[in-house]
């Protein structure tokens, strides 16, 4: 199974967020908060009532005051955290049992829901999604 081009720069844009913020771990927000930068994904955001720019800001006000940056004089190299990996395995599962071969977006949009416990999910549900 294959994660299409999308998914990839989604995943970059995580790593780099929480790397640029210094944080240690790679979590369920920073992933969302990349999505939301994806055209595909912020239409179907849009059509299920949310409003990107409002998701956007959100999720950037926790990432900066609720997750604690490593000291600058250590290197900062995120891991995904289980949660990142759980979102990641159910998009993947989701996209096997439906006879595709492809990990989309989209996928990774319903995984979150899943998440119980996650930032990311609560947000969305807040926001009317």
């Amino acid at each position: 199974m294959r994660v299409s081009p999308e998914v990839e720069i989604a995943f970059g844009l995580a790593a780099s967020e929480a790397e640029r913020r210094r944080h240690e771990y790679m979590t369920v927000e920073h992933l969302l908060f990349a999505l939301l930068f994806d055209a595909d994904c912020a239409k179907i955001l849009r059509a299920c009532g949310g409003d990107i720019d409002a998701l956007k800001a959100k999720l950037d006000k926790y990432l900066n005051e609720e997750v604690e940056p490593l000291p600058d004089d250590v290197d900062v190299t995120p891991t995904p955290t289980i949660g990142f990996q759980r979102v990641v395995q159910r998009a993947a599962i989701h996209v096997h049992s439906a006879g595709k071969d492809e990990v989309r977006e989209r996928n990774l949009l319903v995984a979150i829901f899943a998440e119980t416990d996650s930032v990311a999910k609560l947000t969305l549900e807040e926001a009317g999604i």
